[in-house]
């Protein structure tokens, strides 16, 4: 059973390794940011807090109690309370407390906004505290520590959840190449006026598929 457990929750640790990922490559400069504000702020804001929210609720999950409402949970305390090695068990529950001492703002944004709107942080406008980039990047650190000791244990062949970290095909870093490209064919073809005849016939063209 608990090899089971160990296999499901390690598919939602390279999950959000991924989620990370995806969130860096975009957003992951001021430079990025300022480019995509200019091709659509709105849009591109609505983007980064969902995937950030979506990133705040994985980590919330894997900090689950054992159970909830009678139901056990996919978590490490859920995961602790099956290893009978006392010797795991206090160390796996040193590295446990040292994440949900790196995730105080990820806890106090799941449990006050995304999971509950708390009434008084509405009515008040209390704001939320900052989500640091060096705080997910150790936290992530410590989960991958946590997973590399229940692997060991358990005979599992160890996993580099930094791997999902590198570039793919169609990820985050293939989204702004194309959208780079697009301003820069815009500007080459209102550059000139027989580029901005390309320009027209292909304004006409994008704004068309886009109403369709």
């Amino acid at each position: 059973m608990i090899q089971e457990n160990i296999e499901a929750i390690d598919n939602e640790v390279l999950r959000l390794h991924q989620k990370w990922k995806l969130l860096k490559q975009v957003f992951g400069s001021d430079e990025k940011v300022a480019f995509l504000n200019e091709a659509a702020p709105v849009f591109f804001s609505y983007i980064f807090n969902s995937m950030l929210f979506d990133i705040v609720l994985s980590f919330s999950r894997l900090l689950d109690p054992r159970a909830s409402c009678g139901d056990e949970n996919l978590s490490f305390k859920n995961l602790l309370s099956e290893i009978s090695d006392s010797s795991l068990n206090a160390q796996l529950s040193k590295l446990i407390s040292e994440l949900e001492d790196k995730t105080q703002a990820i806890e106090t944004w799941r449990n006050k906004k995304l999971a509950h709107n708390d009434l008084s942080h509405m009515l008040k406008n209390i704001s939320m505290p900052p989500i640091q980039v060096n705080e997910v990047t150790k936290a992530l650190a410590i989960i991958r520590e946590i997973m590399k000791m229940l692997r060991q244990r358990f005979n599992f062949p160890q996993m580099l959840y930094e791997i999902s970290m590198l570039s793919d095909p169609g990820d985050g870093k293939s989204l702004l190449y194309y959208l780079k490209y697009g301003f820069e064919a815009f500007k080459e073809d209102s550059s000139t006026d027989e580029r901005l005849e390309i320009y027209v016939r292909r304004d006409h063209d994008i704004i068309k598929w886009l109403k369709d």
